[in-house]
């Protein structure tokens, strides 16, 4: 019973082996046991369960009819005469020489699960990015994940890696324009179709253009659910010829596939035997009949013989081993944020005022009035964990550059709003005087050192030296 629902989807695109009868035989015969043991009132629900895997095992082959009667069948005795049987409660990784069988059927499946065990290549300063020279306002780390140029007005960065990446941009650097460049893999092209311009899938680069005031720009692996999509676009492609002309019916297999991953791993969680088998025909059904509506408004012929079915086999043997994308991704999420810092142009220095005339008799006119001096600004120290800032304090809007734990910025004043809950208590807010920052950016008072030592003790939620807005 345990390998059933491993069994049960690898049935979806190719035909049963004699291990996969012998799985199907026991697991039917173990139900017609409990059949004859069970009372009048629940024998029917263990019927229920293993007639579809009669059917199965007869045909050798898994159809959509047959995935619907198993879920049906499994889902009415996991809700009823399954719950008093006393099954352990299953993770969601289970055996993983049997995930790794079933997710072994082909040389193409094994190619599909390799390209979801992505490497990050270091990249750095490409200067065939630019057509112009540096000006100095730029240093670009040796660690930079990106390609990247800057030629004095204008800020160029490629992905030549095989990670979708994230950009952030702070201060004077304008909003990204994202360029695609040739070839085009498949899984990029969904990607750049499916989020916004923020977002860098491999061999895809973008444009910024910078002010004279200082800024920051950030790149780090995207979103784990952004990974996940370019995992599956990934698993697709192994499958399916690039063709733009489907371009368009493929970005829409992705995201079907996508929904119903999310569906199977919520449907895992805390499962027993039982419901696992119905979370094995719930994907097959809700993926196969993705594929297959995808097979008929794409035109494609060759779904009939199973290739393209054997993408629902790859990814559920994905989501056996627990080792799905957002898993996969999850340790290089933490630790592969770069960032590199954009200075403040310099102005040439203004030209020599004349002196003004003496006035008859020998004495200078008296000064007129002076320009009011800047603000004045003051010191603050980060806390131990850092923090977001933001445009709009009133609903934490508009995220720019993060302030790291621990660091010295300059505050020019604070305002006072505690809708936000976790700035009570004193509910201020810091306005950033700082570049990136520039003040155009706000952070919680709460999460700073205000005057308190670092070892503590922590009496301080805000400085009240700090002015009002």
């Amino acid at each position: 019973m345990a390998q059933l629902n491993l069994t049960v989807t690898k049935l979806l695109a190719v035909r049963a082996t004699a291990a996969d009868h012998r799985v199907l035989r026991r697991s039917v015969s173990a139900l017609r046991g409990a059949a004859k043991r069970a009372g009048a009132s629940t024998r029917r629900q263990f019927v229920g369960a293993y007639a579809p895997l009669v059917q199965i095992d007869r045909a050798g082959t898994l159809s959509i009819a047959s995935a619907r009667r198993l879920q049906r069948g499994f889902g009415s005795l996991a809700r009823g005469a399954g719950t008093r049987c006393n099954l352990p409660t299953l993770a969601i990784v289970p055996d993983a020489k049997s995930a790794g069988t079933m997710a072994r059927t082909s040389g193409a499946d094994r190619r599909s699960i390799q390209a979801l065990r992505l490497a990050i290549p270091r990249a750095g300063t490409d200067i065939t990015l630019c057509a112009g020279s540096p000006d100095g306002r730029v240093s670009i780390p040796d660690n930079f994940i990106v390609d990247a140029c800057w030629d004095g007005s204008t800020l160029r960065v490629k992905n030549r890696t095989n990670l979708v990446q994230q950009i952030g941009v702070g201060g004077s650097v304008g909003a990204p324009g994202r360029t695609g460049s040739a070839p085009q893999e498949l899984a990029s092209w969904v990607v750049e179709r499916l989020t916004d311009e923020t977002v860098l899938p491999p061999t895809y680069g973008a444009t910024m253009s910078v002010g004279d005031g200082a800024g920051s720009l950030s790149v780090s692996p995207a979103a784990t659910h952004v990974l996940e999509l370019y995992g599956i676009s990934k698993v697709v492609s192994g499958f399916i010829p690039w063709d733009p002309a489907i371009a368009n019916d493929v970005a829409q297999l992705v995201q079907s596939l996508d929904a119903s991953i999310a569906e199977a791993r919520n449907c895992l969680n805390g499962a027993n035997v039982f419901k696992k088998v119905v979370c094995s025909a719930s994907f097959s059904v809700s993926a196969g009949a993705a594929v297959t509506s995808f097979g008929v408004s794409a035109g494609i012929t060759f779904i009939k013989n199973g290739a393209l079915k054997r993408v629902v086999s790859v990814l559920w043997g994905l989501i056996q081993e627990g080792k799905f994308i957002g898993d996969t991704f999850g340790d290089i999420i933490t630790r592969s944020t770069t960032r590199l810092s954009i200075g403040a142009a310099e102005r040439p220095s203004p030209s020599p005022v004349p002196s003004a005339p003496a006035t008859p008799g020998g004495s200078t006119p008296a000064p007129g009035p002076s320009a009011p001096p800047s603000p004045a600004t003051i010191a603050e120290q980060q806390g131990h964990h850092g923090v977001n800032t933001f445009t709009n304090y009133h609903n934490a809007s508009g995220m720019g550059p993060r302030i790291d734990p621990g660091s010295w910025v300059q505050v020019s004043c604070k305002v006072y709003d505690p809708t936000i809950v976790s700035v009570n208590p004193d509910g201020y807010w810091y306005r950033i005087a700082s570049g990136p920052w520039n003040n155009a950016y706000y952070s919680p008072a709460n999460t700073f050192m205000n005057g308190d030592p670092w070892s503590g003790p922590y009496s301080r939620n805000t400085d009240f030296a700090v002015p009002n807005c």
